[in-house]
Parts: structure tokens; C-alpha cells; sequence
């Protein structure tokens, strides 16, 4: 079955494939994702590939790379990319920040603390916080904040007692992709129910920061 969260995380991959290679833009996931889609549906129903399942493939991503094409030119044309995609973007920052205020103390504690760039940069420079990438590790590994580590759901247990240790010291901050990712705030919410609160959550996320030219580093992690 296709959800919004599967969908999201093909971006994930999608946005590995991108910072392999300059010439294919973040717009472009359209095509990406068709493809993986038609891949993964192929490979549900047990089909073997074939020289027509190639065919069929290449097909398809010829017809979805032109219709990126069209609707991004579209957007462009029409003073949608300005418009339209900022008012989904900050309509999803708002679900991210009302998700964070329903996990808040009896006391009314913020437990997870929405954070944007210019915070986020700030404790990244003054070296105030631990940067934690909750993105798969080979997208870590395509491109993280610099001094970032990654640590997953599936890693989360390995992990604690290290986070407890610094959440004693530091401030955490998670990220993701961007505000469309889900996995930094299942990671904040996972972390708080082990009663390491406050956490931070970087909304902007990967994307962002990239698109502000700040320090990045490569590979996996430490």
C-alpha cells in the first residue's frame, strides 16, 4: 500500500540520488519517485524482469521526467512555485508545531521545542547543541550538517544512555529532509517517552540548510 509516509520516505531516496548528481534538482523527484513506485509494484506481484519490464521502465521515466518538465515550468510560469509550495510548506510547519505543543508537560514544559534556521545555526556554530540526522544512513552518508551523527528508530536503543549523558550537557536537536519528512519528530516523540526532554526539532531541515550554503559534511556516520 502507498502512504504518504512510504511516499515520503522514497523521497528520502529520491533526495540521495539528487546529491549524487549536481544536474538533477529536488524538482525532479517526481520522476524518481514514478519510477521507484513502478519498480516496487513489479516486485510486489513477483514478476522476474524482463526485457519489456525494462522497456516499460525506461518508458516511464521518460514520460515522468517530461511531465517534471511541464508542471515545474508550469509553476514557474504561473507564480505557483512561490506560492502554492510555500503556503503546503508552512501549512506542514504548522501540523509540526501543533504535533510538538500536544506533547507538552502537565506543567505546560515544551518537550519537543520547534527550532528554525537562524536558531538552528546559531546553536550549530556556538557548538550549544548535538545535531542528531534521523535520516536513513545512506542519505546521511550522501550529505549531513556538519557534526551531525545519525541515529534512527531502529538505533534509537543503541543510543540512549549516550543521549541521556548529553541532554545532561547540551541541547539535542533532530532533523530530517524538511518540514514534509516525518522522521525527526517520530525520533523527538520516541526520545522524550524515554524521558530525555527537551528535545529540539529542526523543521527546516536538510534542504534548507544546504540551500543556505552552510557547513555540510560527507559520509557515514561516526
Amino acid at each position: 500500500m502507498i502512504t504518504i509516509n512510504n511516499c515520503l520516505r522514497i523521497q528520502n531516496t529520491a533526495v540521495f540520488f539528487n546529491s549524487k548528481n549536481p544536474l538533477i534538482k529536488s524538482e525532479h523527484n517526481l520522476e524518481i519517485i514514478i519510477m521507484f513506485c513502478y519498480v516496487f509494484s513489479t516486485m510486489k506481484r513477483n514478476k522476474p524482469f524482463s526485457s519489456r519490464t525494462l522497456i516499460e521502465t525506461a518508458l516511464l521515466c521518460c514520460i515522468g521526467f517530461g511531465m517534471g518538465l511541464i508542471i515545474n515550468h508550469t509553476f514557474v510560469s504561473q507564480g505557483l512555485d512561490g506560492s502554492l509550495i510555500a503556503q503546503i510548506k508552512s501549512r506542514l510547519q504548522q501540523q509540526v508545531e501543533e504535533k510538538a505543543r500536544d506533547t507538552a508537560t502537565p506543567d505546560g514544559d515544551a518537550a519537543i521545542i520547534i527550532i528554525k534556521v537562524a536558531e538552528a545555526k546559531d546553536l550549530c556554530d556556538s557548538a550549544q547543541a548535538f545535531f542528531i540526522d534521523a535520516r536513513p544512513p545512506h542519505v546521511f552518508a550522501a550529505g549531513h550538517i556538519q557534526g551531525a551523527i545519525n541515529i534512527t528508530e531502529q538505533t534509537l536503543d543503541d543510543n540512549l544512555f549516550d543521549l541521556m549523558d548529553r541532554a545532561s550537557q547540551t541541547k539535542i536537536v533532530l532533523y530530517c529532509t524538511g518540514p514534509e519528512c516525518p522522521e525527526a519528530m517520530e525520533l523527538a516523540e520516541l526520545i522524550v517517552e524515554n524521558d530525555i526532554k527537551p528535545v529540539y526539532v529542526y523543521t527546516g531541515g536538510w534542504l534548507q540548510w544546504q540551500e543556505k550554503g552552510f557547513p555540510v559534511s560527507y559520509g557515514e556516520s561516526p
